[in-house]
C-alpha cells in the first residue's frame, strides 16, 4: 500500500470534495427524491438554464423548495445535538428556594492509583445561572489545593474530585465542599452586581455617545452612515474588543479596505477593521466623537473622489448601452 504526504494543493482539493459530498449527503437525504435533487442543483447551477427556466420547471423547483424546507424543519424537531451535554441538563435538581445546594449523594471509586470522589447536587441553579455558578464553585473548590488533588463540577451538578493521594481525613472534604456551597452563593451574587452595574454603565455611555454623535452628524463625510458605542464589551481570544463602531453609505461599501487602511494610517488609530455580517467597521482606541470626525474627515476625499469615478463610469456604460441598443433598432429599422 502506498504511502504518499498530499501537498497543500492536494489537501485543498481531497477538502472540497469531502464537503461536496458532505452536502449531497444532507441534501439527498432531506429531498426524498435523489433524482429532484441532482435536477435542482444542475439547472439552479447553469445561470443560462436559469434563465431559459419554463414555468413547469419553476414550479417544479419551488415545489423541491417548499418539500426539502418542510423535511429540514421536521429533522430540527426530532434531532438532539450534543445529547451527551443535554442528558446532563435534565439530570440537574433544581433548585426551588432561595438557600445553597445540597449534597444528595457520594460515591468513591478508584483505578490504577486514581481515588474519585463523586458528590450529587440539589437545589442547583437553572440555567440562567447555572454557568457562573458552576465555574465559580469549581474555582473555589481548586483554591490553593494541591496539584494532586483536582476537582470539577459537571453541567449535571456534581462535583467530582480525583486525587492521585490516599485522602486520609473524611471530614477535610465534607468542610472544604459544605464552605465552598456557601461562598458560592455570595459570590455569584457579588459578580451579577458587578455584571448589572457594568451594563448599566455601558448602556448608558453608548447612549450619551449617540447624543453628541447626533449633535455633529452633518459634519461627517456623506458616505458615513452612522456611528455608535456598542452596549456591551466584547471579549474575542480573552482580549476585550473596542466598542466604537461604524457604518457606510451602499456607494463606499466597496472600499472598505481604503477605508479601513487609510484610518489605520492616523496618529491616533491603532486599527480599524471590518467587524461582523452587516459590513460595519471596528475602531480601536474608542476615540471622542471630534477625533473619530476628524480622522473620517481625512479620507474622505479619496473615498469621494472613488465614488463619483464609479458613478461616472456607471453613467457612461448606461449611455453606451443605450446608444447601441438605439443604433441597432435604428439599422434594423425597429423603430
Amino acid at each position: 500500500m502506498r504511502q504518499e504526504i498530499l501537498d497543500v494543493k492536494g489537501f485543498e482539493y481531497l477538502k472540497r470534495e469531502i464537503s461536496e459530498v458532505n452536502e449531497a449527503s444532507v441534501g439527498i437525504a432531506l429531498s426524498g427524491d435523489p433524482g429532484e435533487y441532482v435536477w435542482f442543483r444542475d439547472i439552479t447551477a447553469n445561470p443560462d438554464a436559469v434563465g431559459v427556466a419554463t414555468l413547469d420547471e419553476a414550479q417544479r423547483a419551488l415545489g423541491f423548495v417548499f418539500g426539502w424546507i418542510v423535511r429540514w424543519e421536521s429533522f430540527q424537531d426530532s434531532y438532539i445535538p450534543d445529547r451527551m451535554y443535554q442528558r446532563q441538563v435534565e439530570q440537574r435538581r433544581v433548585r426551588v428556594s432561595s438557600g445553597p445546594a445540597r449534597v444528595n449523594a457520594v460515591r468513591v471509586s478508584g483505578e490504577e492509583g486514581i481515588l474519585r470522589v463523586e458528590v450529587d447536587l440539589v437545589d442547583v441553579p437553572d440555567n440562567d445561572d447555572f454557568n457562573v455558578w458552576r465555574d465559580t464553585l469549581s474555582h473555589l473548590l481548586n483554591d490553593d489545593q494541591r496539584l494532586s488533588m483536582w476537582w470539577s463540577v459537571t453541567e449535571s451538578g456534581r462535583i467530582v474530585l480525583q486525587a492521585t493521594q490516599r485522602i486520609e481525613v473524611a471530614a477535610e472534604l465534607v468542610e472544604r465542599i459544605s464552605l465552598a456551597l456557601i461562598r458560592v452563593e455570595d459570590e455569584v451574587m457579588r459578580k451579577q452586581s458587578a455584571d448589572e452595574a457594568s451594563r448599566s454603565a455601558l448602556q448608558a455611555e453608548a447612549v450619551s455617545y449617540g447624543r453628541s454623535y447626533e449633535a455633529i452628524e452633518s459634519t461627517f463625510p456623506n458616505w458615513v452612515e452612522n456611528v455608535w458605542l456598542t452596549d456591551h464589551l466584547e471579549i474575542v481570544g480573552g482580549v476585550p474588543q473596542s466598542r466604537l463602531m461604524f457604518s457606510v453609505a451602499d456607494s463606499a461599501r466597496g472600499y472598505s479596505q481604503v477605508i479601513s487602511s487609510g484610518l489605520r494610517g492616523y496618529p491616533q488609530i491603532e486599527s480599524c477593521f471590518l467587524s461582523g455580517s452587516e459590513g460595519s467597521f471596528r475602531v480601536s482606541p474608542q476615540l471622542d466623537i471630534e477625533v473619530l470626525c476628524s480622522a473620517l474627515q481625512s479620507v474622505s476625499k479619496d473615498i469621494e473622489d472613488m465614488i463619483a469615478r464609479d458613478v461616472q463610469e456607471r453613467r457612461a456604460e448606461e449611455e453606451t448601452r443605450r446608444s447601441l441598443e438605439a443604433e441597432l433598432k435604428e439599422k434594423f429599422r425597429l423603430q
